[in-house]
């Protein structure tokens, strides 16, 4: 019974995670973007070393300049130094942005928690009918 308590709190987790990922796309606004820098981030997984990179942005919003990061750091450099963009962020969060042109529709970390708290439902209902 407790796996599957666990697994439906996975479900809702994952629920709740595709919910504000929905309102975050639905809330945000397109806007015309400078590529002003590309933070580096280096990471260590077991005994390989892997650079990962956030493009930094600057936009005008509301007659204002605002500096803006990437929602995630990615491996591969899309954008360089000084390139114009179309971006979408949030007017009442301006602080990360997407690049307009992503695939964005869904959140893989939500879906990943609904699909395993379903496999762990599952198997803990397989499980206690043995």
């Amino acid at each position: 019974m407790g796996f599957f308590i666990f697994g439906l709190l996975a479900v809702i987790a994952g629920l709740i995670v595709c919910r504000c990922h929905r309102e975050t796309i639905e809330s945000a606004e397109s806007f015309s973007a400078e590529v002003v820098s590309v933070k580096e981030k280096i990471a260590v997984r077991g005994h390989t070393i892997v650079k990962k990179y956030c493009p930094v942005v600057k936009f005008s919003i509301n007659g204002r300049t605002q500096f803006a990061d990437h929602r995630s750091y990615s491996q591969i450099i899309h954008h360089s130094k000084g390139e114009t963009v179309i971006i979408c962020a949030d007017p009442k969060l301006p602080k990360y942005f997407y690049f307009a042109d992503e695939e964005h529709q869904h959140s893989l970390a939500g879906i990943i928690l609904i699909a395993s708290g379903t496999f762990i439902c599952v198997l803990s209902l397989i499980f206690s009918f043995i």
